[in-house]
């Protein structure tokens, strides 16, 4: 009965230890000046986290507060700036894709340090919106273009595809 017990126990601290952490919005908030920028990088991260990893139908509303958060910051932030190619503009089936999309590119360009890496920034927002789709389409809906993507990374070539796309963009 040991041997049995043991196994288990360690399955679930380490299934737990691996459970989404949960986000909260920064109270007060505010974006004045571009210094104010700076101190929420940590939180976009998280938030960035927190989008993709939290179910399409559980909590609506803190997900539009936390959506908010992100774009405004995004927005407004001296250090990210993103480019949107339209083969890449994924917000036809879910409004939630272009914030995981620019959320995920914002987060890749603060974790790395690298703010002018268009091609790190895309491959971040195409996978996160991957991971968000393959996640929840049952309750979305599929889509053709990210079923696609999803078979060019199954096949181990989306990588070369967004270089392809992001090498066309303009400098």
């Amino acid at each position: 009965m040991k041997k049995f017990i043991a196994p288990i126990l360690i399955l679930f601290f380490s299934l737990n230890s691996f459970a989404q952490k949960d986000f909260n919005v920064p109270k007060n908030y505010k974006f004045k000046e571009k210094s104010s920028y700076a101190k929420y990088e940590q939180d976009i991260i998280e938030a960035t986290k927190w989008l993709i990893n939290t179910p399409s139908d559980s909590a609506k509303s803190k997900r539009k507060k936390v959506n908010k958060f992100v774009v405004m910051w995004i927005m407004g932030s001296p250090a990210v700036t993103i480019t949107i190619d339209e083969q890449f503009a994924m917000y036809s089936s879910s409004p939630d894709y272009l914030t995981i999309f620019m959320a995920a590119w914002a987060s890749e360009n603060l974790e790395k340090k690298n703010f002018k890496d268009k091609l790190a920034g895309t491959t971040a927002g195409v996978n996160a919106v991957l991971k968000y789709y393959e996640a929840n389409k049952d309750k979305i809906g599929k889509d053709k273009k990210l079923k696609k993507y999803a078979k060019m990374k199954k096949k181990g070539k989306l990588e070369a595809f967004i270089k392809f796309q992001v090498e066309k963009l303009p400098k």
